[in-house]
């Protein structure tokens, strides 16, 4: 006895029939397309909103060198303490300055004393001169600059709601495109990503620009009112992402 239940294929064996004519029943059921008995269909939206940035987050490295520890010392904590200078200068408050415990490395030719400072810089409008008087004042090398929005939260929402029209706008041509009905929702998976503008020394645009760029391209067609943009990610821009993936129920 053959049965279809929820999708699913049963197969009973009648009395008195041979098992080679059940698996010639069972193969023959095998060979309908799977679109005949799933009802169902994934997509997904892709959104991008970008932002310019609110804040930075510099992280400096001070490295000194010299044969004596005693003179290797003194030049660096001089170092540290003209860093402390500009901070105070470009009115950098002391909750968004840290720095870590020094690390000492005895060579052959000296010693190396090495030390992160953190600054948060508030005020964008001083970056630039901020960063060319610490090169001016001490021996410093620039690791790492994160640049931030304070409204992440914001950005994330509305990301979030115009991948989810994303993948509406998908789901309704494609089942169009079948003389199908759109369905209940099934399952949600959401996705969210960027918040940060990230500088490393060495790099001049973001490791994730090339995805940034794709999804901004994904949604550009079905979202444009919603804040999207439709020419890439900025490389000045803080870029925030979400990825929404839609299972839906396909009516006749």
């Amino acid at each position: 006895m053959i049965s279809m239940s929820k999708g699913r294929l049963r197969i009973r064996r009648w009395q008195g029939m041979g098992c080679k004519s059940t698996i010639a029943i069972a193969l023959s059921l095998l060979a309908i397309p799977a679109a005949a008995f799933e009802r169902r269909i994934r997509v997904h939206g892709d959104a991008l909103v970008e932002s310019n940035p609110d804040y930075a987050v510099v992280r400096l490295n001070l490295d000194v060198h010299d044969r004596l520890l005693k003179r290797a010392r003194a030049r660096h904590e001089a170092d540290v303490a003209a860093v402390l200078r500009a901070a105070a200068k470009y009115k950098i408050a002391p909750a968004d300055i840290a720095q870590d415990f020094p690390e000492v490395e005895s060579r052959g030719d000296g010693f190396l004393l090495r030390r992160t400072v953190q600054l948060t810089v508030r005020n964008l409008k001083s970056y630039d001169a901020m960063l060319f008087d610490l090169y001016d004042a001490a021996a410093v090398t620039v690791e790492a600059v994160e640049f931030r929005v304070n409204n992440l939260r914001t950005l994330r929402d509305r990301a979030r709601v115009m991948a989810i029209l994303a993948a509406k706008d998908k789901v309704q041509i494609m089942t169009a495109a079948m003389s199908r009905r759109v369905g209940r929702i099934m399952d949600v998976r959401v996705e969210t990503g960027g918040g940060t503008l990230l500088r490393r020394r060495g790099q001049t645009v973001n490791d994730d620009l090339s995805r940034m760029q794709n999804a901004a391209q994904n949604v550009a067609f079905s979202a444009g009112g919603s804040g999207a943009t439709s020419t890439g990610a900025d490389l000045f821009r803080v870029p925030v992402t979400a990825r929404v993936e839609v299972e839906y129920e396909i009516l006749e």
